[in-house]
């Protein structure tokens, strides 16, 4: 019984230290142009990053990325209508495993969005100011 504990308890701080380590040895460059060139193709949206990316395995397999915008290029211009502290790409292990991309998911963690008034309308009374950022509740 002994000998069964200690081989459950070597496998269990093998994967921790597998899930801490791992995401060292993943190139997160060539992923990262991957997945930008997915998003953008699949969405037409031009995504921008300025912040770091890294790879996250907990608690699902994550590229995470700081400092980000999105600006729709079909909209005439490269004015960015969104800009998030964090960006998350979910991604399937069984695709990198096989060497493709394959999204499941993006989240938006505290995305700023920015909608144009169309041209020669007035905001509405009491809305918040170009280039003033909204109120955040207490």
């Amino acid at each position: 019984m002994r000998r069964i504990l200690f081989v459950v308890l070597a496998f269990v701080i093998i994967g921790v230290g597998l899930v801490v380590v791992a995401p060292y040895f993943i190139a997160t460059d060539d992923l990262q142009k991957r997945v930008l060139a997915q998003v953008e193709s699949a969405t037409g949206y031009r995504v921008r990053v300025d912040g770091p990316m890294r790879i996250a395995l907990f608690p699902s397999l994550d590229l995470v990325a700081r400092d980000v915008g999105i600006a729709e290029p079909a909209a005439g211009g490269s004015a960015e209508f969104i800009t998030a502290r964090t960006l998350k790409f979910g991604l399937l292990a069984s695709g990198l495993l096989s060497g493709k991309v394959q999204l499941t998911e993006m989240e938006l963690i505290d995305p700023v969005i920015t909608l144009p008034l169309p041209e020669g309308e007035a905001p509405a009374p009491g809305a918040v100011g170009r280039g003033v950022p909204p109120r955040r509740a207490s």
